[in-house]
């Protein structure tokens, strides 16, 4: 029993505020390496907070204070320096892939890190002892399914400690007895420590070492008996003045996040040097990827073509067309509509209009991904595990915005070129394409150089306007979601936001530039 074991996890003096009210004073828990102990009580007396505060996880209007030790020792941080694996209620797995690539995620931030072929052989043993499919993608597991990957996961990184947040919500009777005897399992095969937050304490009050009870209205922690496996109507309730509701933690976020954004800004440009912050750097990698192919993505190349051929069509068909006395006076000044077309559209309207849809469009699909991640707890694991989010999806964030967006802008460009090649030679079938070329590129080109003139002024402000939309779809997507509509607002959010700052970005470059 617990007084026979060595404290593997104490916890002293702790103090835990959710939404600007007290949930718990002066915690003192210890729990031994083997043991299981089950967190119980009321709904809103404080069970998720205390877990988050003991794995560092504190924030979204969640506030802790004191001490943690493990193995004797003070630990800080999130994830309290990678001895503390949680296990979350939503999973929170990498759903764009495979159950081992998930568990190989775990193994690779292990520290110290395991040789490819003792990872390899660990991630198989784990996921075949759990009975669930490597090379299936997650988003195609079942629930038991996905919490064992999530279980195989946190095996894998290897921490002293494991917390399990309601690991039989949602489970059927068969998974929820499994996900037991895996709990179990954890604390007697691998030698965890073991805090489980439920409200299932009738099915795993039989795994439990301990049982412990929130009392709200004394803001502590007690023991009770282990036969005492009654339901939630014995529990003290969470009063008025305990009860951590969605809304209160809504609003906490809400003030927190609109200091978070002056406090964040002096250090949003160091993020695009954040890679040496890579806890692996096959993930950073991995994950520079797959934001570049989100940004730079055949949809996203053909919709910035679409709209470089509309702008050079338009711009070119209605400038032509529309020429007061065109048949007097078009001969005269042809030469210079081309070479003010070619200007206008290369140094002005097409930046504006490409940078545009892409603050639309990919602050979209960042804050959409990103703000996915939050609401699915992906951004806790990833702090749980030593993966800084800044560094593992901002700055591979920044980076895939400053290479997508070159071949973007050009993609418009050349279909802008193209579309008003192609509308001159319909309007002017007598004329030399020739005759065009060098008109409409008069002003761009300049003798002995590779760029356009104002190809660097044009790169300039696209940058700046995409690396701003980055930024943007970031803070707005790595935001505290609860629901949804949460993730909805943050991709709503991010679009305006964008939009604006591209505007402001091309008006402040104007009076530079010209």
């Amino acid at each position: 029993m617990a007084a026979e074991r060595p404290a593997c996890l104490r916890v002293l003096g702790m103090r835990v505020a959710a939404g600007g009210r007290t949930l718990l004073e002066d915690v003192r828990l210890d729990v031994g390496a083997g043991e299981v102990v089950l967190l119980v009580g009321a709904s809103g007396s404080g069970k998720t907070a205390l877990l988050r505060a003991i794995a560092g996880l504190a924030g979204a209007g969640i506030t802790a204070e004191g001490t943690v030790e493990i193995g004797g020792v003070e630990v800080r941080g999130p994830g309290r320096e990678g001895k503390v694996g949680v296990v979350f209620q939503e999973f929170a797995l990498l759903d764009e892939m495979d159950g081992a690539r998930n568990v190989d995620f775990g193994a690779d931030h292990r520290r110290p890190p395991l040789p490819s072929p003792e990872r390899r052989a660990l991630r198989d043993r784990l996921l075949a002892d759990l009975g669930v499919p490597g090379d299936v993608p997650v988003a195609r597991l079942s629930g038991g399914q996905k919490q064992r990957v999530a279980i195989a996961r946190v095996l894998a990184f290897d921490p002293r400690v494991l917390l399990f947040d309601e690991p039989t919500s949602g489970l059927d009777p068969a998974s929820a007895a499994a996900a037991a005897d895996l709990i179990r399992g954890a604390a007697d095969r691998h030698g965890k420590a073991v805090i489980v937050v439920t409200h299932d304490h009738a099915r795993l009050a039989g795994i439990a070492d301990r049982i412990l009870e929130i009392r709200p209205a004394e803001r502590r922690l007690v023991e009770r008996p282990r036969g005492d496996v009654g339901g939630d109507a014995g529990f003290a309730r969470a009063d008025a003045t305990t009860t951590t509701t969605a809304g209160g933690l809504r609003c906490a976020g809400i003030l927190d996040g609109t200091g978070a954004w002056m406090a964040y800004l002096p250090r949003a440009a160091f993020a695009f040097f954040g890679a040496p912050r890579w806890r692996s750097a096959a993930w950073g990698l991995r994950l520079l990827r797959r934001y570049v192919g989100l940004l730079a993505s055949p949809g996203a190349i053909a919709y910035l073509a679409c709209a470089g051929a509309v702008s050079g069509f338009v711009s070119m068909w209605f400038s032509l067309r529309r020429m007061p006395l065109g048949e007097y006076t078009e001969p005269l000044v042809l030469d210079e509509i081309l070479g003010g077309l070619g200007f206008s559209g290369f140094r002005i309207l097409l930046p504006v209009i490409a940078t545009l849809l892409l603050a639309a469009r990919g602050g979209a699909a960042v804050a959409a991904d990103v703000g996915a991640r939050s609401h699915s707890r992906q951004i806790d694991a990833l702090r749980s595990m030593g993966a800084a989010p800044d560094a593992y999806l901002l700055t591979n964030i920044l980076w895939a915005f400053f290479l997508a967006t070159p071949l973007l802008i050009w993609t418009a460009v050349l279909a802008w070129g193209w579309a008003a090649a192609a509308v001159f030679a319909a309007t002017h079938p007598g004329e030399s394409m020739f005759h065009f070329d060098r008109a409409f590129h008069e002003v761009l080109r300049e003798p002995g150089r590779t760029l356009w003139s104002g190809a660097w002024w044009v790169m300039a402000k696209c940058w700046t306007c995409a690396l701003g939309t980055g930024l943007l779809a970031y803070r707005f997507g790595v935001a505290s979601k609860e629901s949804v509509g949460d993730v909805s607002r943050g991709v709503t959010s991010t679009i305006v936001a964008a939009t604006l700052w591209v505007l402001a970005t091309h008006f402040a470059f104007a009076f530079a530039e010209f």
